[in-house]
């Protein structure tokens, strides 16, 4: 940024930052004020959702616990039952098995609650109300359990009982025993050939624990509906553990929320059934579903996850047997952001949560958002408005005066540059009398010196490079006439693909002296008649560097040093010393690398004569391609060859 700009921007601000500073206080103040109601409308209504939740959960709570202890004392009352009848020794009585159930011989019901939903059609499976339908695990013969047979079957009576006491939750009343009988009421016949019970979770919690046990929310083999089962072990009359006695809930009735005064539920209040999975993920395993003014529940049509990628929500839940009820918070469910609360469902990281939507609340904070943005953005209109005809006013006041004050320095700044950059013909050309101008003198005067000696010291190293060269030529008299020739052809070169004069005269002077880095080469290498041996030729390929080196301190003739450090490099990476590629070897290097191998080819040396120049062209022709030069460059220099060859002759 130049001088005066700074000082038109000083004088700018100084002007109107009173000004600025006010309106921006009095706008920041009513966005303030907007953000602060916004904040306080969200805040209550989230208030109020709250109080709303923990009113439902606490009615929610209450009515899963009535149920709970309604079950408990239902398989209470049905194992006692059990063990009743494990302790009599019954007459022999008909009992329905599941052969007899699928030839049907025993009278069944049709019922909705017992029904399997297939696609879009719905299988209602046939049960029987009238007695408990048996059933033998596979591999067991049926005299090993015919002294139970009778047991079970004098418990439809208990079973019937038991079931009155809640129709619309209780599905299944079984027992299985050890020895592989088992009784299901209602009686059916829809188990899968391999059925064994035994191998189901309640019936092994049961026997392990030999107490009552819940189990974790499980489809129904049969119905596919949501089961939780309660299970309690049995025993004989000498003590020992005889098998399991269970009930089946239909989960999702059992915790119907709507029971008992706790149905005032709006639409949008979401009610689901979720459990802790082992892999720290929350899984959605039921669903109320608010259709028809009604609810009903529903499960996933499959496994469905709360979004929880940094388990914030997950290390939230408590993780034991009885936690405490009662955990807002606020997560996305189905695309939709929610205010949750839960409860514990009796079951070890199974929970109840209702939910509400928040986006009433977020709807009426959006507004006030948005009308306080509206009445701000209005009022910076006008004070923007105001503002600009003022900094229009006074930039170009501030202008005037800064392009007095400034100009001089400009004119400085931009010889300093000059100067900087190699111009060291450059001047300051105003005449001032004051501070300005003794520094404007004194920049000329300072440029005076640096020319003249930085022309000293070029015309001392130039005279130092001809003494080198002088002393080359007497050490190997080769290298002199070589490099001659390589200029002269270099310089042809560059005049065809149109370089200007001064480069010209850089390219001149480093072909000149582009193998000068060979006077720190031994004698015995550098004039030697034979092959050279790998340490040899390692020593010969240091030349560029030595020439470079030398060449250096000529810092205004950077690409003078260039051309003899990298004229042995290749266009495909491949030379030496630095291995560059392509376009970043400098283009006088690539040029003086195409004149230079040029010669090497047609000139004679100690140990070859030179080859004709039709063979080197026909060579240079066939390689043009294979990486080693400039593919555009060798051609121009192929080109001009070949002209300058047919001119010779014509003349």
């Amino acid at each position: 940024m130049s001088i005066r700009t700074k000082l038109s921007l000083l004088l700018l601000m100084i002007s109107l930052i009173p000004m600025l500073a006010l309106n921006l206080f009095s706008i920041w103040t009513v966005k303030e004020m907007g953000v602060r109601i916004a904040d306080y409308s969200s805040d209550t209504l989230i208030d109020r959702e709250q109080a709303y939740l923990r009113e439902k959960i606490s009615e929610v709570s209450l009515i899963l616990r009535k149920n709970i202890n309604q079950m408990n004392k239902a398989i209470t009352s049905q194992a006692i039952a059990v063990e009743k009848a494990l302790s009599e020794n019954p007459d022999f009585i008909p009992v329905a098995m599941t052969a007899d159930f699928q030839a049907g011989s025993i009278k069944t019901v049709l019922e909705e609650k017992y029904s399997r939903q297939f696609s879009d059609n719905k299988q209602v499976v046939p049960v029987s109300f009238d007695r408990p339908v048996l059933h033998i695990s596979p591999g067991i013969k049926e005299s090993a359990v015919h002294a139970d047979m009778a047991r079970l079957a004098i418990l439809a009576d208990t079973y019937k009982l038991i079931h009155k006491l809640d129709p619309a939750s209780m599905m299944w009343h079984y027992t299985s025993l050890k020895n592989g009988l088992h009784s299901t009421f209602p009686g059916h016949g829809a188990y899968p050939a391999d059925y064994d019970p035994r191998q189901n979770p309640w019936y092994q919690n049961a026997i392990q624990s030999d107490r009552l046990t819940w189990t974790s929310p499980m489809p129904d083999i049969i119905t596919g509906r949501l089961l939780n089962t309660i299970a309690a072990a049995v025993h004989r009359p000498d003590g020992s553990v005889a098998g399991v006695t269970a009930i089946d809930f239909m989960v999702l009735d059992t915790l119907n929320i709507n029971k008992a005064g706790a149905g005032d539920l709006a639409p949008r209040t979401k009610v689901i059934l979720v459990r802790i999975e082992d892999n720290r993920k929350i899984a959605i395993i039921g669903e109320q579903v608010f259709r028809n003014n009604s609810r009903r529940w529903e499960r996933p049509s499959e496994k469905t996850f709360i979004n929880d990628p940094d388990g914030r929500i997950y290390e939230q839940f408590p993780d034991g047997e009885k936690p405490e009820m009662g955990l807002s918070h606020e997560f996305h469910y189905n695309g939709e952001k929610y205010l949750w609360e839960f409860t514990p469902v009796n079951l070890k990281k199974v929970f109840l949560m209702v939910g509400v939507s928040m986006s009433k609340i977020i709807t009426s904070a959006e507004h006030t958002e948005a009308f306080v943005k509206t009445f701000t953005h209005r009022q910076t209109a006008v004070i923007a408005v105001a503002l600009l005809a003022i900094i229009i006013i006074v930039f170009i006041i501030a202008l005037n005066v800064a392009r007095g004050v400034t100009k001089p320095l400009a004119e400085l700044s931009s010889t300093a540059e000059k100067i900087a950059h190699g111009a060291l013909e450059s001047r300051v050309t105003f005449q001032r009398n004051d501070e300005i101008g003794i520094l404007g003198q004194s920049v000329n005067e300072m440029a005076d010196s640096i020319e003249k000696l930085i022309n000293e010291q070029e015309t001392a190293y130039m005279q130092m490079l001809e003494s080198l060269s002088k002393a080359l030529e007497a050490k190997d008299s080769y290298t002199s006439a070589h490099s001659s020739r390589v200029a002269e052809n270099a310089m042809k070169l560059g005049g065809r693909i149109g370089i200007d004069k001064r480069t010209m005269d850089l390219l001149k002077r480093g072909a000149l002296v582009h193998d000068l880095g060979k006077i720190g080469i031994t004698d015995n290498i550098l004039n030697k008649s034979g092959p050279l041996a790998p340490n040899e030729f390692d020593d010969i390929k240091r030349h560029p560097t030595h020439t470079a080196t030398i060449m250096r301190p000529l810092v205004r003739f950077k690409e003078f040093a260039e051309i003899a450090e990298w004229h042995h490099e290749r266009w495909d990476g491949k030379g030496y010393p630095d291995g560059l590629k392509g376009d970043r070897i400098p283009l006088l290097a690539r040029i003086v690398a195409i004149a230079d191998t040029w010669d090497a080819m047609t000139g004679d040396r100690v140990y070859r004569k030179g080859i004709p120049a039709e063979e080197a062209l026909l060579i240079l022709d066939a390689e043009k391609d294979s990486g080693q030069f400039d593919p555009d460059l060798i051609r121009e220099f192929i080109h001009m060859i070949r002209e300058s060859n047919a001119a010779g002759n014509q003349g």
